[in-house]
């Protein structure tokens, strides 16, 4: 399902870039307006996707961002680029920007989602 698959994605960029970004605000661009209201709001009704806006406001927490979340749509959306084959990096790479290791979060922080707050 996309949406699950876009809450993952904001889940790990905060979890991949939260200590570069920690004390900061940030601008966080979303093309799916289920996903973008979950994480606002913090909440959904769907379990899968609640569990991913609890882990997402943690992940604010525990790096202390100021974060807006702003609806882009699917083809302006440069974060797209890497998860389709048929479009090129060129316009990533134009922008100086280079590809490094995603972070998920492991068995354990996924099971217990309190730990990302040192508990």
């Amino acid at each position: 399902r996309i949406c699950q698959l876009e809450g993952a994605a904001a889940v790990a960029a905060l979890l991949s870039f939260g200590h570069r970004l920690r004390g900061r605000r940030v601008l966080h661009f979303i093309d799916n307006t289920a996903t973008l209201s979950s994480l606002v709001h913090g909440y959904s009704s769907k379990p899968d996707m609640a569990k991913l806006a609890n882990l997402y406001s943690l992940l604010r927490a525990r790096f202390g961002l100021d974060v807006w979340c702003q609806y882009v749509a699917s083809d302006a959306n440069i974060a797209d680029l890497p998860s389709r084959p048929d479009k090129s990096w060129a316009p990533l790479r134009a922008l100086g920007l280079a590809q490094i290791p995603l972070a998920l979060p492991s068995p354990r922080e996924w099971a217990h989602p309190a730990s990302f707050l040192g508990t």
